[in-house]
């Protein structure tokens, strides 16, 4: 995805991480205005059932989790068949970085 790149409500700001699993996006809500983060999985994902059920898990455990000290899941998106989750925005470093120094 590109930055201006629409995905449903969501509009594409710049991609700030990639994986085997999946692609991270900041990108702006143009309902709410708010800045979110958007985690889109590898296309290959879904080749792979096990792969799939393992992200809609995380899916499912991110939408009941409340806690002051982790990342709110504010929505599952579906654009047209792939899912996505819809996170808080977080501003700083990423936990991986951060281990490394």
């Amino acid at each position: 995805m590109q930055p201006g790149q629409m995905l449903d409500q969501y509009e594409i700001i710049e991609q700030i991480g990639a994986g085997a699993y999946a692609e991270v996006y900041k990108a702006r809500d143009t309902k709410t205005g708010k800045t979110v983060m958007l985690k889109c999985p590898n296309p290959l994902l879904f080749a792979d059932p096990k792969l799939y059920q393992r992200f809609m898990r995380e899916a499912e455990i991110a939408r009941h989790l409340d806690h002051p000290l982790v990342q709110h899941s504010l929505d599952l998106g579906h654009n047209r068949s792939e899912p996505y989750m819809v996170l808080e925005y977080v501003e700083g470093q990423n936990l991986r970085r951060r281990i490394r120094e």
